[in-house]
């Protein structure tokens, strides 16, 4: 059969609505996080911090209530490409340049493990929601799963030869990552082993692309039906995950999204910036409501 990126090609590729730039009346808040460029960002489940990283190998937790840094990282993994805490907020996993992914304590900063994950660079990883496992991408194709507890890897998910950018894992374990061209790729989870499936047998899910540019960064909305796309052409992309064939809402970016993330009650975006800032943007009214993808 054919490979999951050659089926996202063959498949309707959905009308894009673009908009005016997201950062025209709803900006929130401007934190200066970093001295280089932030490539990724999460949130701790609880209180009022979101987590940092970049190309200065820093791991950095801010207030966005106060603007303040409680810890700071020196990872020791060269810059630090993504970064994914629990949803307990109990661990966080780094990956870094070196092709580690790190664990720590989030309230510590103590790390906890390290493995070797990737042969170059590991550019992303996401947790399971029960933290039985990790997913990982790196400078390389194929997404791969880890046992979270031994780090042996349980399963890998082709890209059929594509470069990976970006990974990302919802409460419900359905798994997305974002290849070169644009390709988005949405699994859901075997039901007997719970881990992401490429099984023909079984309604695997969305696909999707990006349109026009490389998805550099993805996040799920907390409810889950809302997925975002950072593109390296700087544009923010909206889709509902329910409407597959629907309306996408791209929003032009003033440079390239490598970081983005919910707010708890995903009315709003945190996006990391190249300038080291972390920029909230409150969403627009229309884009929470239920026909978010659908023609006006």
């Amino acid at each position: 059969g054919l490979g999951l990126l050659e089926q996202a090609g063959k498949l309707m590729h959905p009308e894009v609505k673009r908009e005016d730039s997201l950062s025209e009346g709803v900006e929130v808040k401007r934190l200066e996080a970093h001295g280089g460029g932030i490539y990724f960002l999460c949130r701790m489940p609880h209180g009022h911090e979101i987590i940092s990283c970049g190309e200065e190998g820093l791991i950095r937790f801010h207030n966005t209530e106060t603007g303040n840094i409680r810890l700071t990282i020196d990872a020791g993994q060269g810059e630090v490409n993504g970064v994914a805490v629990t949803g307990d907020g109990t661990k966080l996993a780094s990956a870094g340049d070196d092709g580690t992914i790190a664990l720590w304590d989030p309230s510590t900063g103590k790390q906890l493990a390290s493995f070797k994950a990737h042969r170059r660079q590991a550019f992303q990883v996401a947790w399971s929601r029960d933290q039985k496992w990790l997913a990982t991408c790196g400078n390389e194709a194929d997404v791969h799963i880890w046992d979270a507890a031994s780090f042996q890897r349980l399963s890998t998910l082709t890209s059929r030869g594509k470069d990976l950018e970006c990974v990302a894992v919802d409460t419900q374990n359905n798994l997305a990552f974002g290849a070169e061209g644009g390709s988005v790729v949405l699994l859901t989870p075997d039901p007997d082993t719970g881990l992401p499936t490429e099984r023909r047998d079984q309604q695997a899910g969305w696909y999707g692309r990006v349109p026009a540019g490389q998805c550099s960064t993805l996040a799920f909305s907390p409810a889950g039906d809302i997925m975002a796309a950072g593109r390296e052409t700087g544009a923010l992309v909206l889709q509902q995950i329910s409407q597959p064939e629907g309306l996408y809402r791209e929003f032009p970016m003033n440079e390239a999204v490598w970081a983005i993330n919910f707010s708890p009650g995903g009315d709003a975006l945190a996006v990391g910036e190249k300038d080291g800032s972390i920029t909230t943007f409150r969403l627009p009214s229309y884009l929470l409501q239920a026909k978010l993808v659908l023609s006006s």
